[in-house]
């Protein structure tokens, strides 16, 4: 009798510590997400730059008017409605890493078409599970890098014709998130501010001959980015 009571009291003992590993690893382990949002522009006009040149060309913008300059010389377009594309994974509930895509626009006549595209690399920390193993929502604290960053634009300071231009560099992120999971679902919903800034090094006349001109120092575009999440927790 004592021999089946034990063994009751271990099955017992061994179903609480699967539910509180199942409780622990709620929000660990793979995960994918969807952002829409909304950026705002930030950035500014008139960088001061060199003159841009390459494949035997140059483009002689000390020449222009300040009015035609500033006009084809900016980085305060390409916020908009847009979308991140997250893939990551969550350790133990404490941390994560992921890779995050993201893009922001505006379209209409070609002049105001323009646009802003990232890869960056994320490392988040969850407060949350420091104090709780259990919760069906989570707060996430985060920051990171963009590798690569492009702003793109159209202009007409330089031709009479609108032709696209756009600034590359790299850019530093910092924002929080919170979600919400479903019960018994890998389904969660949820909001994130970030606040990115953007740092430009090269500006692009023309990608085809590759007429560029460096900015020294770089030209900067801070802006504020909420989004929407839809996340798989898998």
């Amino acid at each position: 009798m004592a021999g089946v009571v034990t063994v009751a009291a271990a099955c017992m003992a061994w179903g609480a510590m699967g539910e509180a590993h199942a409780k622990k690893a709620r929000w660990a382990g793979p995960f994918f997400v969807i952002a829409p949002g909304y950026a705002f522009d930030g950035g500014s006009q008139g960088t001061k730059l060199p003159n841009a040149a390459g494949s035997g060309k140059t483009i002689e913008l000390d020449q222009l008017p300040a009015a035609d300059y500033d006009r084809a010389v900016r980085n305060d377009k390409g916020g908009g409605l847009g979308v991140w594309l997250q893939f990551g994974y969550n350790i133990m509930g404490y941390a994560s890493l992921f890779a995050d895509l993201a893009w922001h626009g505006s379209f209409g006549d070609k002049i105001d078409t323009a646009g802003v595209g990232a890869g960056s690399f994320m490392l988040g920390l969850h407060p949350l599970r420091f104090w709780r193993d259990d919760l069906d929502y989570d707060l996430r604290l985060y920051g990171g890098y963009g590798v690569y960053e492009i702003n793109y634009y159209n202009e007409d300071g330089t031709q009479p014709e609108v032709k696209g231009k756009s600034w590359t560099g790299t850019n530093f992120a910092m924002g929080a998130s919170f979600e919400y999971r479903l019960p018994e679902s890998a389904i969660a919903f949820g909001l994130d501010a970030r606040q990115v800034m953007g740092r430009y090094d090269t500006w692009v006349y023309n990608f085809d001959d590759d007429i560029t001109a460096t900015a020294d120092p770089a030209a900067e575009k801070d802006r504020l980015e909420l989004h929407l999440l839809i996340s798989f927790h898998l």
